[in-house]
């Protein structure tokens, strides 16, 4: 195997490893804040999402609902969100900043810029750009990848399956990460499939 295959053999790991140090880097920057990064996460999202749903946040940011659970209670203990009922569906709750967010909202602006240019500190503008492209480049295909893969989920084994509990929730799951805007629930899909028999 050349020296240039074993290089693209660790990709995966290479991402997974620059997510970790980021995530290190940025919550050592943030300590101050006494937040962390899928905290950050959750703030900035709903800033650019608001009346959003609990369900459609945790597809959004990829936070597991029961984390996202204890990350919104917290936030709405500080005042940073609110739950309101939403128009149409007495189940649901929409989710909306309040003004004291804010100032930690800008300061997240802040230190992600400051985290993010300190990690590129190496690079001209140029390659930054080029960074960047081709990193985008890389996340459409994988998502691509993932909508086809979700088109043609082969039956498995018994409990495998696409029409099976441990199946429909797989399923669910990768449509979650695949198509954010059009994902349900393992537990959603799992109500309508059984409604429907």
């Amino acid at each position: 195997m050349s020296a240039s295959s074993d290089r693209i053999g660790n990709f995966g790991y290479l991402i997974k490893d620059i997510g970790r140090l980021y995530t290190n880097l940025f919550e050592t920057e943030a300590e101050h804040l006494g937040i962390t990064l899928s905290e950050a996460k959750v703030l900035t999202y709903l800033s650019r999402n608001s009346g959003i749903s609990q369900i459609q946040l945790a597809e959004l940011t990829g936070v597991e609902p029961m984390s996202l659970v204890r990350i919104l209670d917290r936030m709405e203990a500080d005042q940073w969100i609110e739950r309101r009922p939403h128009p149409t569906d007495r189940r649901a709750r929409q989710l909306h900043l309040k003004d004291g967010a804010q100032s930690t909202l800008d300061q997240i602006f802040k230190l992600s810029s400051q985290v993010s240019g300190e990690s590129l500190a190496g690079f001209n503008a140029d390659e930054r750009s080029v960074v960047v492209d081709l990193l985008e480049r890389v996340h459409a295909q994988l998502l691509q990848m993932l909508t086809k893969q979700n088109r043609k989920i082969p039956q498995r084994a018994a409990g495998e399956g696409a029409g099976s509990r441990t199946g429909r929730k797989r399923v669910a799951q990768r449509k979650a990460v695949a198509e954010p805007g059009k994902a349900r629930t393992a537990k959603t899909v799992a109500k309508r499939q059984r409604a429907a028999r």
